[in-house]
């Protein structure tokens, strides 16, 4: 008899729960609803760190896309919580460049496609991680990439330590996507660009262990017009210095950009050997980013010859 009450108790509950979870859904706009969403924003904020220590790769590419619509979803019924616009950028800047961006490399590098669909995917993930910094950004600097010389710097001096972030994912959401598709439009911006992130760094130094440091570095490393090698160089080398040499991907994009772009043959092998020889456990806080570095550096290696000249007889 107790399992049969047990049994009923447990079909009522789930009934039960149903239906609270059906009326929930009827009360679009309503107080008990957006209450909800909140409480659920605030979780995902609480807890978003258990992404960025994930070691399965395929697992945390399976979860990023509908954690992500889920949190457009989220914004529909919130507003634009700042808390929440800043989840939006740092996720769809990292499905672009994590993901996408890989996708993209196996098409182009490794299989000779020409990768255009991909490339379309990460217009619109960039284009969304743009738009959601610029929501977090007053008026002037929203549009930072697109005012005049005089205005931009303006707009970047009057620039607040809270701005470093949003300013940050803004340009790398083009610089990504510039490195990927080689857009002439883009191209044009690259000054700014650089502009931007030295002003990010004034802001905010040791910004998210490096990553200004390390995305100013590679732009002035690998661009053909306004390209500083050494400078790129120092920048890389604080990079590193900042992350205690844990963070993986600076050693990687430090031998793409910078050692490929000084034809050292040698000392690309040698910084992609060390990301191979050291554990992606070695920085926890941050295990998914060197799982891609890993695999990024197996792959540079593999391939890398064809960025060199060919090796004297």
């Amino acid at each position: 008899m107790a399992k049969v009450r047990e049994a009923r108790f447990r079909r009522s509950a789930a009934v039960w729960v149903t239906w609270v979870v059906w009326l929930a859904t009827l009360a679009a706009g309503c107080a008990t609803e957006k209450l909800a969403a909140n409480m659920a924003v605030d979780l995902a904020a609480r807890t978003k760190s258990s992404f960025s220590q994930e070691s399965d790769l395929e697992l945390a590419r399976g979860a990023a896309a509908s954690g992500l619509k889920q949190l457009e979803g989220f914004l529909l019924v919130t507003g634009k919580r700042p808390d929440l616009l800043a989840m939006l950028t740092e996720g769809f800047c990292g499905w672009g460049a994590g993901f996408l961006q890989d996708d993209w490399e196996v098409a182009v590098i490794e299989r000779g496609a020409d990768g255009a669909e991909i490339a379309a995917s990460a217009r619109s993930a960039f284009g969304r991680c743009a738009r959601y910094a610029a929501w977090q950004l007053p008026a002037p600097l929203a549009r930072i990439l697109e005012l005049t010389d005089a205005e931009a710097q303006v707009a970047l001096a009057a620039a607040r330590p809270v701005d470093a972030a949003p300013l940050y994912w803004l340009t790398a959401a083009h610089a990504t996507l510039l490195g990927m598709t080689g857009e002439l439009g883009l191209a044009l911006r690259l000054p700014r660009m650089l502009a931007v992130l030295r002003r990010v760094i004034e802001l905010s130094p040791t910004f998210e262990h490096g990553q200004a440091h390390l995305l100013l570095g590679v732009l002035l490393s690998a661009a053909p017009v306004g390209g500083d090698l050494d400078e790129g160089g120092r920048q890389l080398a604080r990079a590193r210095a900042l992350s205690d040499g844990r963070l993986l991907i600076v050693d990687v994009l430090t031998a793409r950009a910078h050692a490929v772009a000084r034809g050292d043959r040698a000392r690309f092998v040698a910084l992609l050997t060390r990301v191979l020889a050291t554990s992606p456990a070695v920085f926890p806080e941050q295990r998914l980013s060197n799982e891609l570095a890993h695999r990024m550096a197996r792959r540079y290696l593999r391939l890398g010859a064809r960025w060199f000249a060919p090796l004297p007889r």
